[in-house]
């Protein structure tokens, strides 16, 4: 099934990171949201895992190079799922190979998801229907004890946080997306054996 390419046009500065706020980030460009939720899925699956600091900007870097530029393509999370070997630099240079796999839940009430893709028309004004970008879940799922979730976007300090009710997320046909990272692994180095932090999930 084909699921809707990400296509809004970002409220945002130019392009930008912060190193020291790992969910922060300004795309700059359209279609690329789905590349930063994607890095800072990524980046909670691996610090969430293991003490290790991987920039969710070289994870933004490492999904644009997969696509063989940083532009539009892989304008939707199911996009990347199954990618083939990913390797990032850690903070200490060395070098970690992944994997990942991204599906899309059955319901927004119920199931997990760290990514959502919504139609801004029916969120903000400005827009017209058809107007797909996407949102990094920080926490949470759809259950009747989150009712109202915070999303990170990619614009900057425009809704760097946003709160949006899930009741609404499922009235204006939006889609979530579960990503994991299928196995981990640092790359030998010289006389150092590669470890493998875990593999096949």
């Amino acid at each position: 099934m084909n699921y809707p390419q990400c296509n809004a046009e970002p409220q945002g500065p130019p392009f930008a990171w912060r190193d020291e706020e790992p969910f922060w980030s300004s795309q700059g460009v359209v279609g690329t949201c789905t590349k930063h939720t994607l890095a800072k899925a990524i980046y909670r699956e691996i610090s969430g895992y293991t003490n290790l600091s991987v920039s969710t900007r070289d994870l933004f870097q490492v999904l644009a190079s997969s696509d063989g530029d940083s532009g539009p393509r892989g304008a939707n999370p199911v996009d990347y799922n199954g990618r083939g070997r990913m390797v990032v630099s850690g903070s200490t240079g060395r070098m970690y190979e992944f994997h990942i796999r991204v599906k899309k839940v059955d319901s927004l009430e119920r199931d997990q998801y760290h990514i959502v893709t919504l139609d801004l028309h029916y969120f903000l004004d400005g827009y017209g229907p058809g107007s797909w970008h996407a949102l990094f879940n920080e926490g949470g799922n759809g259950d009747e004890n989150n009712k109202i979730l915070t999303f990170r976007n990619s614009w900057g300090e425009n809704r760097s946080r946003w709160p949006i009710k899930v009741a609404d997320l499922v009235r204006h046909g939006s889609y979530g997306y579960y990503v994991w990272v299928t196995d981990f692994k640092k790359l030998a180095y010289r006389s150092e054996a590669e470890e493998v932090y875990w593999s096949d999930r």
